[in-house]
């Protein structure tokens, strides 16, 4: 039984040219958008990308390193 629900880690702790890859992984076929938000309560979308129905089960995103306090998270888009 696999979880639908996506997972969201860095691929690495160090920024490379001022951005940190994020990646997401998830059910395949399925779409989802990654979000931001810096207060926890109103959420942005950042991008929505489909996670392939063959290969591995991810997409990589680049988000600044630059900017202040963010937390990420990633939901099925409808």
């Amino acid at each position: 039984l696999q979880s639908r629900v996506p997972v969201v880690a860095w691929q690495s702790a160090s920024p490379v040219g001022g951005t940190l890859a994020l990646t997401v992984s998830g059910k395949p076929g399925t779409s989802y958008v990654l979000e931001n938000s810096t207060n926890l309560v109103n959420w942005s979308a950042v991008v929505t990308n489909s996670i392939p129905i063959s290969g591995p089960p991810m997409f990589t995103n680049s988000v600044s390193a630059t900017s202040s306090f963010r937390s990420f998270r990633a939901r099925a888009s409808q």
